[in-house]
């Protein structure tokens, strides 16, 4: 994909994660994770699952707070830079850098996508 074509994609949250807002005003994600077939095999045997769904936790920091309450849908990954760029004074390069491989890292794990 072009970089252009990504810069205007709007990404969407995984609808099933739970955020949640701390008192600290870190945002905390829950998520469930897919369990390998051998591995849940293996962690049966030694007792160290259940056959239950699989949870992770996700705490981010003040940034990726600031950035996942951006993806409301709506905003494009153009206008989520733009954004981050005013509220941190930084290059619209360095913007561009960190917002996108947030977005990456959030993909990865499945919290995140791209319409």
């Amino acid at each position: 994909m072009a970089r252009q074509e990504a810069l205007d994609m709007v990404p969407l949250r995984n609808m099933e994660a739970k955020a949640e807002v701390q008192e600290n005003g870190l945002v905390l994600i829950s998520y469930e994770v897919a369990v390998k077939p051998w591995f849940g095999r293996v962690a049966s045997k030694v007792g160290l699952w259940d056959g239950r769904p699989m949870t992770r936790q996700l705490e981010l920091d003040e940034i990726g707070s600031y950035v996942w309450g951006l993806f409301d849908g709506i905003r494009t990954v153009r206008e989520i830079v733009a954004l981050f760029t005013e509220r941190y004074k930084v290059q619209r390069r360095e913007a561009v850098l960190s917002v996108t491989e947030f977005i990456r890292m959030l993909g990865q794990r499945g919290l995140l996508g791209l319409k």
